[in-house]
């Protein structure tokens, strides 16, 4: 693949939001299932979160379902 069309993002240094921040060691049993880029339906992510609501981790308080990107633009239907 030709490397011209990459793209470099720098990793942020500190979390913009404190919520959000690094988790400390004793919070180690904290489970987290991401999605990265662009939120549209091409990405089935109404599948992921059907598959969620369906698993066990849904119930647990220390799992948590993150959806990181922008809605695809022209996307009206959500996620």
């Amino acid at each position: 693949m030709d490397q011209r069309l990459w793209k470099q993002i720098p990793m942020v240094r500190q979390p913009i939001n404190p919520e959000f921040s690094v988790v400390e060691e004793e919070d180690s049993s904290r489970f987290y299932v991401c999605s990265f880029g662009m939120l549209g339906p091409t990405k089935l992510n109404h599948r992921l979160v059907s598959a969620w609501l369906n698993s066990s981790l849904a119930r647990d308080p220390n799992c948590f379902l993150v959806f990181v990107g922008e809605k695809q633009p022209g996307n009206t239907a959500g996620i």
